[in-house]
């Protein structure tokens, strides 16, 4: 079975239909990143798409999904500086 996605932008983020999941496709210090609602109540899953990409699972809000997605890569960013862009001000 072949599914087209929908897009939506939201400004900071797109989501994407996949079936019957939502993705949300975010970038971080130029490094692009995704949550995806688990599989169950308040469960998300973050992966962070560097050449050997990270993994977490998080339970509660949305939010602490992406803090644990932006710390992932702020971590990749510390060992590989030239392969990000600089922090916010």
């Amino acid at each position: 079975m072949q599914v087209t996605p929908r897009w939506r932008n939201f400004g900071t983020y797109i989501s994407i239909m996949r079936g019957e999941q939502w993705v949300f496709a975010m970038k971080y210090r130029g490094i692009e990143y995704d949550i995806k609602m688990g599989a169950g109540e308040d469960v998300w899953v973050w992966t962070v798409h560097t050449p050997n990409p990270k993994r977490g699972i998080v339970t509660g809000a949305r939010v602490s999904a992406l803090r644990a997605a932006e710390e992932a890569i702020k971590a990749w960013c510390y060992q590989h500086p030239l392969e990000c862009e600089p922090a916010a001000a």
